[in-house]
Order: C-alpha cells, then sequence, then structure tokens
C-alpha cells in the first residue's frame, strides 16, 4: 500500500499543523517540567510495551 501525492501532501499539512499545536501546548511549561514530563511519559511508555 502507498500513499498518493495528494496524500503524502495531506499527510505533511496535517503534521505541520500537529507539530504547531504541540508547540503551543508546551510552551507554558519550563525546560525542567519538559524533562519532567518526558520522563514521565518514557516510562509509560516502557510500561505499556511490556503488557
Amino acid at each position: 500500500m502507498q500513499l498518493t501525492e495528494k496524500g503524502r501532501e495531506l499527510i505533511d499539512t496535517a503534521l505541520v499543523d500537529h507539530l504547531a499545536t504541540q508547540r503551543s501546548i508546551l510552551a507554558v511549561l519550563t525546560h525542567d517540567e519538559i524533562e519532567q514530563l518526558d520522563a514521565a511519559l518514557s516510562k509509560l511508555l516502557r510500561a505499556a510495551e511490556e503488557r
């Protein structure tokens, strides 16, 4: 299965929008808070992968 050119363009557009939303949400956090969030999410991901 492959994406068409139109499908790739749609994904590219959605990704740009998604990244902008993430930056906006994370902008309220300090560097230390982002590191803490990253550590907590990594821990959750590892636990989910072990199940």
